[in-house]
């Protein structure tokens, strides 16, 4: 009988310790500080997060966080300088931890960075194999970068609604069940009188910009809902090199690959996008814009990108005074393969794009200039048959399945090949004026938009009921054994 209570109690002490840490990872979770994560309830807790160095202090920068609350940082002086304006988390190390948002949300953010040189803003500033979930933001993000000097005069922007840039370097990263509502505006400027500028300005609904370099960078279930700007401006008098480059997308400004691998799936935006680029001066460099739905540009030298089962519902533009050329695409702006893959899968375009530039302009229902890409199955609404190609250079696709379609067309299920209408996408009275939803959102927890209360879902909930069945059948059988047992009796 000993044995067998001791089997009980470490398997009600095992079942009891693995939903509790089930909870911290996605959902409401149990207690203060459990199992090494350090709540958060105030702004100026919230301010804290990695403030201090790799396992030093109380507030490491790959340290575990969750929020037990809402936390409004309306007109609250959260950094000793302008009320209302907060600095980017974890602004002087790059955060490698995990922060949960247990399904919570952060209003009335206010961050506004202007140096000369690099510039991040976002809740975050830099991510690096880091972890950020099941977190809502609401507010307004802008970065402004204008031209330092090191060699060249050059000003680069960063900006994101979650996280200016994240990276998969030396660790993979993450970034899940995450939304954004608000502007996002990153702007760079570059003038000098004899040296070479440059002016690269990055802007996106979640991130400005996602880097895989050997690492897997995955961002799933994520969405944005506002206003994106991206801006460059570069000038020289008689500086030989100039370069002057926006991007700006619903999700990300950039995508790229080294030999890592990145995926951007089941993600959406219904943002309204603009880029902008003006250049003067100098004889070589690169003059350019690209806006997308989804992903201003992306690129890969070695890895793989893809972009699955997502759509975008805004409008998009692009305006240049000057030559520069300009890429616009219902998910993405503009696509590189030096080498490895590029791939845009079971996506969907309803809004609208506009050009307005002196250059050249690749515009695409899906993607604007595909150099290499791959786009499988995917779609965009034209109604009047006079839009544009499913991209701009076809003849560059290793791939091109899909097309444009009418309205009717894109609300009707046949017409969407290959597509998963039982575990991913639903059509669903009166949501999305009747185009395909993804099913995530309907009962979504933590960034999504519905009615979940930030408690575990989908798979998290199966394992959530296995271990709570567990610790049941384990109180009962230490209840027979101890308590209800019969006595044998005494001869």
């Amino acid at each position: 009988m000993l044995a067998a209570g001791m089997v009980a109690a470490m398997l009600a002490v095992t079942a009891f310790t693995l939903l509790a840490a089930e909870d911290a990872g996605d959902g409401t979770v149990l207690g203060d500080d459990l199992f090494g994560y350090t709540a958060i309830s105030t702004p100026e807790e919230l301010v804290k997060v990695g403030s201090t160095g790799d396992d030093t202090g109380d507030w490491p920068a790959n340290g575990k966080y969750y929020l037990k609350n809402d936390i409004d940082l309306t007109g609250k002086d959260t950094n000793g300088a302008d009320p209302g304006n907060m600095y980017p988390l974890s602004r002087s190390n790059d955060f490698t931890g995990t922060f949960d948002g247990n399904g919570k949300k952060i209003l009335g953010v206010v961050i506004e960075v202007e140096t000369d040189g690099w510039v991040y803003a976002g809740l975050f500033a830099q991510v690096y194999g880091g972890t950020i979930r099941n977190l809502s933001v609401q507010g307004s993000i802008t970065a402004t970068a204008t031209g330092g000097s090191s060699g060249y005069v050059e000003g680069y922007a960063f900006a994101g609604g979650i996280a200016a840039c994240l990276w998969a370097d030396g660790s993979d990263a993450v970034i899940e069940n995450c939304s954004f509502s608000g502007s996002v505006k990153a702007t760079a400027s570059a003038t000098a009188t004899t040296q070479n500028v440059i002016a690269k300005a990055y802007a996106g609904g979640i991130t400005g910009h996602v880097y895989a370099m050997s690492w897997l960078m995955t961002a799933t279930k994520c969405h944005s809902s506002g206003d994106i700007k991206s801006s460059a401006s570069a000038e020289t008098a008689s500086g030989t090199f100039i370069n002057s480059e926006a991007y700006a997308g619903g999700i990300t400004g950039v995508i790229q690959s080294d030999t890592g691998d990145l995926q951007i799936e089941s993600c959406y935006s219904s943002c309204d996008i603009t880029t902008e680029a003006r250049s003067a001066g100098g004889t070589g460099g690169n003059k350019w814009m690209a806006a997308g739905g989804i992903a201003g540009t992306a690129l890969t030298s070695g890895g793989s990108v893809r972009i699955l089962n997502c759509y975008s519902t805004g409008s998009m533009g692009v305006s240049s005074p000057s030559s520069a050329p300009a890429f616009i695409g219902g998910i993405i702006g503009d696509t590189t393969v030096i080498s490895g893959t590029l791939t845009a899968k079971n996506c969907y375009f309803t809004g609208d794009a506009e050009a307005a530039t002196g250059g050249d302009v690749c515009e695409g229902g899906i993607i604007g200039r595909a150099f290499k890409a791959a786009i499988e199955d995917c779609y965009f609404l034209d109604d009047d048959g006079t839009g544009p190609d499913i991209c701009y250079t076809d003849s560059d696709l290793s791939a091109c399945t899909g097309g444009p379609k009418t309205s009717a067309e894109m609300k009707a299920q046949s017409t969407y090949d290959n597509w998963n209408f039982d575990d991913i996408w639903e059509f669903a009275d009166g949501k999305n004026n009747g185009y395909p939803v993804l099913q995530w959102t309907l009962a979504a927890t933590g960034g999504g938009d519905g009615d979940g209360d930030g408690g575990p879902g989908g798979d998290s909930m199966m394992l959530y009921i296995v271990i709570t069945i567990a610790f049941i059948v384990a109180i009962g059988i230490l209840a027979y054994l101890f308590i209800l047992r019969p006595k044998k009796k005494i001869k």
